[in-house]
């Protein structure tokens, strides 16, 4: 069963960090020294590479702000807590802004996917397309958590699967999207409807070919 995001479910939430910069330096995947007031698009990774969590990050005076997927806030508490050891942060959940970055149809419409449990750490960076957005991750900043991984499947070129969006107008019985033969063609990760129109964003094969839900194709935002 394919599990979606409703439009009208809060699912972003934002928590105030306060200790050792260096220990969000070794997790993030971008360079906290180029990050101010505004935020900026992020992840956090596993050793595999894989990623646990993507995020808005922001610097406010000594604090940080992180907007996760409200879905994941505790497993991302739990990491950072886990890698701070002696120095652990103090961490509290405060209200989140009013911004439509955090609406669901923009997260699939900008490629800002909302994880949620059932995909966290599936995807590399590069096939939840962070490596997309400027600065979301840094090649040069040295070692982070998971760096060695990412790191390796950029040098080599061996990105086979991305994120794409796309829409449909009709009814859906199914969220199952195939190819023309009817085969399985990808992973759902955040749907939406937004007047009459159905959004979705799917990791597919980078040369995915025509898709379809129901036997009728669907089309790239």
């Amino acid at each position: 069963m394919i599990r979606y995001l409703t439009m009208n479910k809060a699912i972003w939430t934002r928590i105030r960090l306060e200790g050792n910069e260096r220990t969000l330096q070794n997790l993030v995947c971008c360079d906290l020294k180029n990050i101010g007031t505004d935020l900026q698009w992020s992840a956090l990774c596993g050793a595999s590479g894989k990623v646990l969590s993507t995020a808005w990050i922001q610097h406010d005076k000594q604090y940080w702000f992180m907007d996760l997927p409200i879905a994941l806030k505790t497993t991302v508490i739990e990491h950072l807590q886990r890698f701070a050891l002696r120095d652990r942060f103090k961490i509290e959940e405060v209200s989140l802004p009013k911004d439509d970055r955090y609406q669901l149809r923009n997260c699939i419409s900008h490629l800002t996917p909302c994880l949620e449990p059932h995909t966290s750490e599936q995807y590399t960076p590069q096939a939840l397309g962070v490596d997309m957005i400027p600065n979301a991750i840094s090649w040069t900043k040295g070692c982070y958590l998971g760096q060695e991984v990412i790191m390796r499947l950029q040098q080599l070129g061996q990105i086979k699967r991305v994120i794409k969006a796309f829409k449909y107008e009709g009814e859906i019985k199914t969220l199952y999207v195939t190819r023309q033969d009817g085969q399985n063609a990808g992973h759902i990760i955040n749907h939406c409807n937004d007047q009459n129109k159905h959004l979705f964003s799917i990791i597919v094969s980078v040369n995915h070919g025509p898709l379809y839900i129901n036997n009728q194709p669907i089309q790239a935002i």
